[in-house]
């Protein structure tokens, strides 16, 4: 017979926990992990003492977050009151407390394979093995794979330095990678642009001649590369080593299992819904999504049967205790600094829009099935936007980088003597062009400032940065005809690509807008009236 085992760890290696968690249950092990295992309802610190006592080993996953974490602490401390046989899964090596060193261990650093292999003999005898390593960087073979690649994909980001948006996220990649700490919603859009904003950085050639020196020899091989590095790079950050790796915001993101249940009239359950008010178009639609199955809103919140909390940049806490009764946290944005009362239980994931809300009624009396259906862990910092809004992010950041290579290639091309007017004429646009860009993508992602306002956005983005794309796209076709040409000379045609850019994006949104319009509605945030001020 299996052991039971309680796993004891910080949300700062959540994605290695969850790897650990998914393995030893396929090989038969009963694991408590509080997220998991925490009973709405009910207390949870009888939860956990009672999570340890009938647990055969605890197991602590060994990271600088969990050594100064109140929470392992204190689970430890259980542990050791319990007399229960403790095994350290050593993540990274740091200074252990006395109490701790001379404990059991596993080394996972190098390999999770081995070190899970070395566990599951650990499990069946006891292996002296000396003291833990409490110093010293170790890691996986494939994160020196990718800390190799990623050097390789920062040395031909120089080239695309134009851009500011490629090189701020790539070129101290490795860094983070070895830090465990990068932005994966970044890194992988900034990934994807790289091979194209290289191939356009021909344009920047000095001069004028038709020689073939240095400058065109470092550009052929790093577009060359960018078709081979880019690839492997993308592969190598979502790859299951990657993500057990990674801090959370670095991890490839995990969504809810997809799973369709068939109830048709289930038990009837009242609820109540806490949220912000700039959330009440979810909390609307969540509402009669519950209604349409027969559930039923309390119009007495305290004497609802299931409390929903929308978790988001404008709701972090919530004035109901999981402890004493149902709450299901329902995450609809990425956010920090989330209340710990709901930070340890399952949350319920609707990141991506509420496409699964029909699975919630239906299963809302079960919350095992629930959780089972929908549930993630609770990571609250990943970059996870509805597909709509990751469409628009990602044709504002193209817009900007391209507007700004042009700008800048323009500039770079002036001769001495040419008038300073098109310099500041030209950077009139561009600040334009870049400021309505730049807070219309960090409202979006945020859900705040007036840009997130769908009342701003669209005028700003068609007409706004359409007239300024315009006014600069000619103001640089001007410039380019006022220098002197040559055989072959390319420089105007960056022109057409960013006018390409802002047409073809604009263009293939109006359809994706029309489709997902619920979920740029809900998205942006309902505007609060603000609040007189007494005379």
């Amino acid at each position: 017979m299996s052991a039971a085992l309680f796993v004891s760890y910080s949300r700062q290696e959540s994605p290695f926990a969850d790897s650990l968690l998914d393995e030893l249950e396929d090989r038969g092990f009963k694991v408590w992990m509080d997220y998991q295992s925490l009973t709405p309802a009910r207390p949870w610190e009888e939860e956990i003492c009672r999570g340890i006592e009938e647990a055969n080993v605890v197991l602590l996953v060994v990271s600088k977050a969990s050594i100064v974490s109140k929470f392992t602490s204190a689970e430890i401390e259980t542990a050791f009151e319990l007399k229960k046989r403790i095994i350290l899964i050593i993540f990274e090596a740091v200074e252990l407390p006395p109490w701790l060193q001379d404990c059991e261990w596993v080394d996972f650093r190098k390999s999770f394979k081995k070190g899970l292999n070395d566990l599951l003999k650990q499990l069946q005898s006891a292996n002296e093995k000396g003291p833990a390593p409490q110093k010293g960087f170790a890691a996986p073979r494939l994160i020196w794979i990718s800390f190799l690649v990623s050097l390789g994909v920062s040395s031909i980001t120089l080239l695309a330095f134009w851009s500011l948006y490629l090189p701020y996220f790539l070129l101290p990649l490795p860094f983070r990678i070895l830090k465990r700490d990068f932005n994966f919603f970044h890194i992988q859009l900034a990934l994807i642009i790289l091979p194209f904003a290289l191939v356009i950085s021909i344009f920047l050639k000095p001069g004028n001649s038709d020689s073939f020196g240095l400058f065109e020899v470092y550009w052929v091989l790093s577009v060359f590369l960018s078709f081979i590095l880019v690839p492997l790079m993308l592969l190598l950050l979502r790859s299951k080593s990657m993500r057990r790796w990674g801090k959370p915001r670095a991890s490839r993101p995990t969504f809810a299992n997809p799973y369709r249940p068939n109830v048709e009239k289930p038990r009837s359950v009242t609820f109540t819904v806490d949220a912000a008010p700039e959330d009440k178009r979810y909390c609307d639609d969540l509402i009669k999504g519950m209604e349409k199955y027969g559930h039923r809103l309390e119009a007495d919140a305290q004497k609802a049967e299931v409390a929903f909390v929308l978790i988001s940049k404008y709701k972090t806490d919530t004035v109901y205790n999981p402890e004493v009764r149902i709450v299901y946290p329902v995450l609809l944005q990425a956010t920090r600094g989330i209340d710990p009362k709901v930070e340890r239980v399952q949350w319920i994931d609707f990141r991506r829009g509420l496409k699964n809300l029909d699975a919630l009624a239906q299963l809302i009396p079960e919350p095992a099935k629930i959780f089972k259906a929908l549930g993630i862990a609770p990571i609250g910092n990943q970059t996870v936007l509805p597909p709509i809004i990751h469409a628009l992010v990602v044709y504002l950041i193209l817009l900007g980088i391209f507007t700004f290579g042009s700008w800048g290639i323009a500039v770079l091309q002036l001769r001495q003597g040419v008038d300073l007017r098109d310099i500041l004429f030209l950077s009139i646009g561009l600040i334009i062009v870049l400021g309505s860009v730049f807070l219309s993508a960090k409202s979006l992602i945020n859900r705040k400032g007036r840009m997130a306002s769908l009342r701003y956005l669209i005028p700003v983005l068609i007409f706004g940065v359409g007239v300024s794309e315009l006014y600069l796209t000619i103001h640089i076709s001007n410039v380019f005809k006022s220098l002197p040409k040559v055989e072959g000379d390319l420089r105007g045609g960056i022109i057409l690509v960013n006018l390409l850019v802002y047409l073809i994006g604009l263009i293939l949104l109006v359809p994706l807008t029309v489709w997902y319009w619920k979920d740029l509605r809900r998205w942006c945030p309902k505007r609060t009236k603000r609040k007189r001020r007494a005379a």
